[in-house]
């Protein structure tokens, strides 16, 4: 389960890599891309443990594998459908090991 706060780290800085709109380009895609390449490496680690990462991207909410934290206002997407993931959840032979954290769509404002 460590190794999840780890790759989750990697993931937070890759963001913060991406959205730097004031570094000049090659130094950005220089970081980003090791940044990307190590993410890669600690999922095909996990992968090899057993560990498999949740598909939620476009997907109807399940509450066994997501935790709700928000929701938008989307009138192009079904409600309850995952817009944005905001921690990616896994599971471990089948079992949860950790729900994704997720914002879904919403026709209107609750």
């Amino acid at each position: 389960y460590q190794i999840l706060e780890i790759y989750d780290a990697l993931q937070q800085l890759l963001r913060i890599s991406a959205n730097q709109s004031d570094w000049p380009a090659e130094p950005k895609e220089f970081v980003a891309q090791r940044f990307g390449l190590v993410t890669k490496k600690i999922l095909q680690v996990l992968q090899r443990a057993g560990v498999v990462e949740i598909n939620s991207l476009g997907q109807p909410v399940n509450y066994e594998y997501h935790e709700v934290i928000g929701e938008n206002v989307r009138p192009d997407i079904p409600e309850g459908h995952i817009i944005e993931v905001s921690q990616e959840g896994f599971l471990y032979e089948g079992e949860v090991l950790r729900m994704a954290k997720v914002i879904t769509s919403a026709t209107q404002t609750h």
